[in-house]
């Protein structure tokens, strides 16, 4: 097990000073959030910070997992909606192409793993029902092709689920 620190706690520092900050205080690994400021996909200069932070984390032994929990980053008045759960096809598209976006990150970052939140059960559903929609909903990742990881582990604890990228190799 490795000891690491989620950037949500960084928000307000620049993303190379802010993991050059947690190796120096003795991290292994760091939790990223896409969000505003670190990766965003509305961000025209996500590209060359994503090939700094690649470069940071490798220069400094930092292991990396990507976080999907941006609170207001799909929409400005609803924290972390749109959802997997929800109910308009689009709404679940939308959130769909963010986590697709996501994952893409964490193979160019060599990420251990893809935290997703699902969203919570909607009311009028029984939790058979909402693992039936969740299972479902999470098919659109089962096709993504990606460079060196060909298998997912979908896991569970008690709050989410989160799809783990695995080397078929190993």
């Amino acid at each position: 097990m490795k000891l690491g620190y989620n950037t949500n706690g960084l928000a307000h520092h620049d993303p190379i000073q802010a993991i050059e900050l947690l190796a120096m205080t003795g991290f292994k690994s760091v939790a990223l959030t896409i969000d505003h400021g670190w990766l965003s996909p509305h961000d025209p200069a996500t590209p060359v910070l994503l090939e700094q932070i690649k470069a940071k984390l490798d220069e400094r032994g930092l292991s990396s997992v990507v976080e999907t929990g941006a609170r207001f980053l799909l929409s400005p008045r609803q924290k972390h909606f749109p959802t997997l759960m929800e109910s308009e096809p689009a709404l679940v598209q939308q959130r769909i192409d963010f986590l697709k976006y996501c994952i893409d990150k964490a193979v160019i970052l060599g990420s251990d793993c893809v935290s997703i939140w699902s969203g919570k059960q909607p009311a009028d559903m029984d939790f058979n029902q909402a693992m039936d929609l969740l299972a479902n909903r999470y098919r659109a990742f089962w096709t993504m092709p990606n460079s060196n990881k060909s298998m997912w582990a979908l896991n569970r604890n008690r709050e989410c689920w989160w799809i783990q990228l695995v080397d078929s190799s190993d």
